[in-house]
């Protein structure tokens, strides 16, 4: 019995050994690629577009105070880019433009969805890395909540009557308490059931203010593996999307534009919500189908819809995009002629501190690339987020 106590204790003793020495080993390894990693020299330029000029202060403060081994450069031609640039910021990368710099390894597009020319560009040179910005996830949360408000309570159509009374002179007005004053009360949201889709930067912010407001939040996530409780939402996997939809009275889209978020919320599921349910999208257009939107707001399945995003828009120069001529939404779907829809003009990423929080986060991934090797943020060209 000694005897084999002994041996056991042995035998414990060498296999701790051989654990640390694997441990020891491993954590060197990540040392040495690490310290590899570091010495990738970021130099950085950044093609301004005009209507970046308000960040030109910023920039040059921000250029001054940069790391050792981190420069940035700017100019609205790429005549101005030095050769030796690793890193290319830009909103719309020319097949030009990138080519020119033989020594580039990444690409910042500083907004959150490049465009779909942007992406076929990057996946044409599996070289470079792209990269996308979240800057405006703070004021495009608060737009999300502020629509979902304005359609909860109808504000625009009180305001309409309020100021066309005001123009005729009418004395007394029609207050909100008096009988017949409005066509229907609003509902109140505290208690209710909000579903966010789309559970990132924007999304997580959106479902905090919905808990803030007394909400039960639920929230999908393609990476979710079961649903889990996070203390804010409990996160559900994308396959239980169908059975959450049944409690949700409200439904925010916060998802980006793919292939896979492509019609995700189409007739069936919109015929899922409950009667006189919300609507809020400040993530892509395609993602919601149009006409069976469009058919759930009229007919009253939907009790209303603040919508940020579109299914037309402007064309986008330099880029072969959108139409001339045209509204936002098709000629079958006239949203603006729906009292129960807030429209909104693709405008979440307006803000005073636009220019300051996209700049900030710019030299936060430059400086987090010369530091540890690697830029944040990286895009997946395929998946398109």
């Amino acid at each position: 019995v000694v005897c084999v106590r002994v041996c056991v204790r042995v035998c414990v003793c060498v296999c701790m050994r051989l654990v640390a020495a694997s441990l020891a080993a491993t954590a060197a390894a990540v040392y040495l690629v690490r310290r590899r990693r570091r010495r990738w020299s970021v130099v950085a330029f950044y093609l301004l577009h005009e209507a970046d000029v308000d960040e030109l202060p910023l920039l040059e403060a921000a250029a001054a105070s940069l790391s050792p081994g981190v420069t940035l450069s700017w100019g609205t031609e790429m005549s101005r880019a030095p050769p030796e640039a690793t890193v290319f910021v830009a909103r719309l990368p020319s097949a030009e433009a990138l080519d020119s710099l033989k020594r580039l390894r990444a690409v910042i597009v500083p907004f959150a969805g490049p465009t779909v020319t942007t992406r076929l560009l990057l996946r044409a040179r599996p070289h470079l890395s792209l990269h996308n910005a979240h800057f405006n996830a703070q004021s495009t949360s608060e737009l999300a909540v502020g629509l979902l408000l304005a359609a909860a309570k109808g504000v625009l159509a009180r305001d309409a009557r309020l100021r066309a009374e005001s123009l005729r002179g009418e004395q007394p007005w029609t207050a909100g308490w008096a009988v017949g004053g409005t066509s229907a009360p609003p509902p109140t949201l505290g208690g209710r059931t909000a579903l966010v889709l789309g559970y990132g930067a924007v999304g997580g912010r959106v479902a905090k203010a919905l808990q803030g407001l007394g909400m039960h939040v639920l929230a999908c996530r393609r990476s979710a593996a079961r649903p889990h409780f996070d203390g804010v939402a409990t996160v559900h996997p994308s396959a239980d999307l169908d059975a959450l939809l049944r409690r949700a009275f409200v439904l925010v889209v916060c998802l980006p534009g793919t292939a896979d978020t492509e019609a995700l919320v189409g007739a069936r599921q919109l015929a899922l919500l409950p009667v006189g349910a919300l609507l809020v999208n400040v993530g892509r257009g395609s993602v919601v189908e149009e006409a069976p939107l469009y058919a759930a707001l009229r007919d009253g399945q939907l009790g209303g819809a603040g919508l940020d995003v579109w299914y037309n828009y402007p064309m986008l120069k330099g880029q072969g995009l959108g139409n001339e001529g045209c509204g936002p939404s098709s000629v079958g779907c006239p949203f603006h002629e729906l009292p129960n829809v807030v429209m909104s003009p693709h405008c979440g990423q307006l803000s005073d501190s636009k220019a300051r929080d996209r700049v900030a986060e710019l030299v936060g991934m430059l400086e987090e690339g010369a530091r540890c090797g690697e830029i944040p943020n990286r895009y997946d060209v395929e998946r398109g987020y």
